[in-house]
């Protein structure tokens, strides 16, 4: 392994691939200098974040259906609540997975939108996650709403230390505009106080 990156003990890891695809799949950020000026370094580094949140809404699910707490015959209208929302965030997630899917197996990393900064030095802190904000920079209403047809848009971010950077990679489809209307805000305001975007 190059050590491009911190040790995995170092870190956060992630267990929801098996080591063959682990180790097959992310090969290109494993086992090379990260380099967020690559589409495929950035599609990896988002397909890993969404895979992450698409897992651990799963196990949530689980947990809500099978918890000792939530299966009390008083606790029913909430475990129905908290069911019914997690299946819901899970159905959305289903149809991003599929896109995601498309783009690893067609190896069409451009598919993605990305923004990116670097910081030159190493912040020991590493994050991994799919995020559907409420609101912009600025505001804008995005991700909130009670109508359970309203299929809420992804953000996949990233912040990973390296030996000498640190990188935040955030990507969503080109098609969501929601998602868009978030990453062109924060660029815009990473480019006033003099951050590097790409």
């Amino acid at each position: 392994m190059v050590l491009s990156h911190l040790e995995k003990n170092e870190c956060s890891t992630f267990h929801g691939f098996c080591d063959y695809h682990d180790s097959s799949v992310f090969s290109p950020i494993e086992n090379n200098v990260i380099n967020v000026d690559l589409d495929e370094h950035c599609f990896l580094l988002c397909y890993r974040a969404f895979a992450k949140e698409y897992h651990a809404k799963i196990e949530v699910n689980k947990g809500f259906k099978s918890n000792e707490l939530f299966n009390k015959p008083h606790n029913k209208d909430a475990q129905e609540e908290l069911v019914g929302g997690s299946e819901i965030a899970i159905r959305d997630l289903e149809k991003v997975k599929i896109k995601l899917n498309n783009i690893l197996r067609n190896e069409k990393y451009s598919d993605l939108d990305y923004l990116t900064y670097s910081i030159p030095y190493t912040i020991p802190i590493a994050c991994s996650a799919s995020i559907t904000p409420s609101y912009s920079y600025s505001g804008k209403l995005l991700n909130k709403s009670t109508d359970v047809n309203d299929v809420y848009e992804n953000i996949m971010i990233t912040v990973i230390p390296t030996l000498t950077e640190t990188h935040i990679v955030l990507g969503c489809f080109p098609d969501d505009q929601r998602s868009l209307t978030y990453m062109d805000e924060l660029g815009k305001n990473w480019k006033t106080i003099n951050l590097k975007t790409r």
